[in-house]
């Protein structure tokens, strides 16, 4: 139970790789990332980690995979996680994986074979999959992905004005995307059984009701009209932009308030 990251992987500029790690049966609670590789403390690589069986609450994200400064993350595997991100905080997310070169003094990194399996998620925010601009995510599965919505948050009104070091910072499209799933810049993406399941009614339930929300990482402080999904504004299941290679399992995928299930630009997956 902590307002700071609940477990988290990392490497220091001097220190040595991280693998050969398992993390198993945990209950956490946590106003920042549960389950987290990498991010500021991402110089050396991280390999061969899984993670599973975990339920997760009031977490701002629930798994977060980051290399901001040279590491090669690699080799990941995330099964069976039951989560909820109802916390007071702005732009929650179930997933996110950020893929930047931050430290130029160094050699690019990379996050590549990732593998999520079974993940229930309450929410009111959106998975995030950026690669920064040059750089590209490699071979991600998510399977059998269940995200419950009883309300729906809107990016589109505050991401330009949320700080913090760990919200995709070069990736301004995704940042304001309306979906439910937002990937840009990967190579050989699987996605099987990602199944948004939106609001059956327009009134926010009174346990995901707050008066005003907090920026992660910031002391910024933000009122409802900040986050409030107007009822006319259309909200995707899947938008995907430069995603070369991999596939999407359609099926299961519908839209929110008359959205198209699926939004792409520049793409070249199988359908």
């Amino acid at each position: 139970d902590t307002c700071d990251d609940a477990i988290c992987v990392k490497t220091q500029p001097q220190g040595r790789s991280c693998e050969d790690v398992a993390v198993t049966n945990c209950v956490l609670r946590t106003a920042c990332v549960a389950l987290k590789l990498g991010a500021n403390e991402s110089f050396q690589d991280m390999r061969n980690v899984v993670m599973s069986n975990c339920t997760v609450r009031g977490s701002h994200r629930a798994i977060g995979i980051y290399s901001f400064n040279g590491a090669t993350v690699e080799n990941v595997s995330v099964d069976n996680v039951v989560c909820d991100t109802r916390a007071a905080l702005m732009c929650t997310r179930p997933i996110h994986i950020d893929l930047r070169h931050r430290d130029r003094s160094r050699a690019p990194g990379a996050i590549r074979n990732v593998r999520m399996n079974g993940l229930l998620a309450t929410s009111n925010g959106r998975c995030l999959l950026t690669a920064a601009p040059g750089q590209m995510l490699e071979d991600i599965l998510l399977r059998d992905v269940i995200l419950r919505y009883p309300c729906v948050d809107d990016p589109a009104l505050s991401a330009e004005r949320i700080g913090g070091g760990q919200f995709s910072a070069e990736n301004p499209w995704a940042r304001q995307e309306r979906a439910a799933l937002v990937v840009e810049n990967a190579r050989n993406l699987q996605i099987d059984n990602f199944c948004p399941r939106w609001p059956t009614s327009p009134t926010v339930p009174a346990d995901w009701t707050f008066a005003r929300k907090a920026a992660n990482g910031t002391q910024a402080w933000f009122s409802p009209a900040d986050w409030q999904l107007a009822v006319d504004v259309p909200f995707a299941a899947v938008s995907a932009r430069n995603v070369q290679g991999g596939c999407l399992d359609t099926r299961n995928l519908s839209g929110y308030q008359g959205a198209e299930p699926l939004c792409e630009q520049g793409c070249s997956w199988e359908l």
